[in-house]
């Protein structure tokens, strides 16, 4: 007799198979090296290059030129007037930051794509560049190359992006493959993750360092190189944005990190999501399509009354808050995983939130968010808010 689960299997079997069979044959879809990174690692290469070469190098790159321009007129590099010129950028960020923010640039563009999964592609893409700007600040306080590091962190996941794609893939062709949770949807990720970077690898021709880093991050038997152990706290570091409202400082010292470290990580880290929303683009509605089961709603939180959240403008009631989520009656349906600047009113409590799940109902959209790299000063503000809400219970 068929039960329920055996089909599922045979599912999963068809899944693990297909991805074993692109690795064996050295068949994973691997995006070209990025053109613009090349051009511009050429001009810097030569001794006497100009602002203007660097310019003309860019040029034929539309996205990234746009997401060049957020990142300078962002609060993470703005200083002064707004840009509107691709030399005045440039003259901010400064040259040598322009190959790697060229590769983000890239792998954001495939973390973008419209797809079944992309709201798995949309976090993995998060970590990745958050993972990237903590290993390029591990190495500037450790006196190592910071440019290596971020190109380090940004690439040693890189294989999770090519197996979602993967998996996208083998659903255009087997109308079978059903849906998962985001768990477990990951969990295929986790474990064809590495020998897809290290195709990757091997096809741009990254440095021996980088092309450690992407086989060895979770190597736990073996010697680590000062690189991956850099990557590898950068993941840990990550991995607490993603559950903590705020990053303490002891947070950063139980991970064993020299209290100095700590100190300096704390204080960059409320910066990242600045840059991150300079390469996003922005997700007005859900997937079409997805084959991401949503998540149950969180337990717990109450409405407080006269609370909304503004975002872009728009005014949406709040109607639970909790320990780390809030959740709101939105406008319109929202992308799972995008970021959003968003304020309390009538706090006035400004801050990035991740959307979570979206439901549909009548009237608008279930939004469930969770609050960003808050700034330590915002934790007061925040845990008031929570107390609140419980005493209005």
């Amino acid at each position: 007799m068929t039960t329920d689960a055996q089909p599922q299997q045979m599912r999963e079997d068809r899944l693990v198979a297909a991805l074993h069979e692109l690795v064996s044959r050295g068949n994973v879809r691997v995006p070209p090296y990025p053109a613009t990174a090349l051009k511009l690692q050429q001009v810097l290469g030569t001794d006497d290059y100009t602002v203007a070469q660097l310019v003309d190098a860019m040029r034929t790159d539309p996205v990234f030129t746009a997401n060049l321009l957020r990142l300078a007129n962002s609060p993470f590099y703005r200083r002064g007037a707004e840009v509107t010129s691709l030399t005045v950028a440039v003259q901010r960020i400064g040259a040598r930051e322009l190959v790697r923010l060229a590769m983000a640039s890239s792998v954001a563009k495939l973390s973008g794509d419209d797809g079944v999964l992309t709201a798995l592609r949309r976090q993995v893409w998060r970590q990745s560049l958050s993972c990237a700007m903590v290993t390029e600040a591990l190495s500037h306080l450790e006196g190592a190359d910071e440019g290596e590091g971020f190109v380090a962190g940004l690439l040693h996941d890189a294989g999770k992006l090519l197996v979602l794609v993967a998996l996208e893939d083998v659903r255009r062709h087997d109308a079978t493959v059903g849906t998962r949770t985001a768990r477990e949807w990951l969990a295929l990720v986790e474990r064809f993750h590495v020998p897809f970077g290290e195709q990757l690898a091997e096809r741009w021709h990254l440095p021996g360092v980088l092309g450690a880093v992407v086989s060895t991050h979770h190597d736990e038997q073996g010697v680590l190189g000062p690189l991956t152990r850099r990557v590898v706290t950068a993941d840990s570091v990550v991995a607490l944005l993603d559950r903590e409202a705020v990053v303490s400082v002891a947070d950063l010292v139980a991970l064993g990190l020299p209290r100095p470290t700590g100190e300096a990580l704390a204080a960059m880290l409320p910066r990242i999501p600045q840059a991150l929303r300079a390469f996003e683009a922005d997700g007005a509605h859900g997937d079409e399509l997805s084959l991401v089961e949503p998540e149950a709603p969180s337990a717990g939180g109450r409405l407080v009354e006269g609370l909304h959240l503004v975002v872009d403008g728009a005014s949406w009631p709040v109607l639970k808050v909790g320990e780390r989520v809030l959740e709101v009656q939105a406008g319109k349906a929202l992308a799972p995983n995008l970021m959003l600047e968003v304020r309390l009113e009538p706090t006035g409590l400004s801050f990035w939130a991740i959307v979570q799940r979206v439901e549909a109902v009548h009237g608008g959209w279930v939004t469930e968010l969770t609050p960003f790299a808050l700034a330590p000063e915002h934790l007061v503000a925040w845990e008031s808010l929570v107390k609140g809400s419980r005493a209005a219970a």
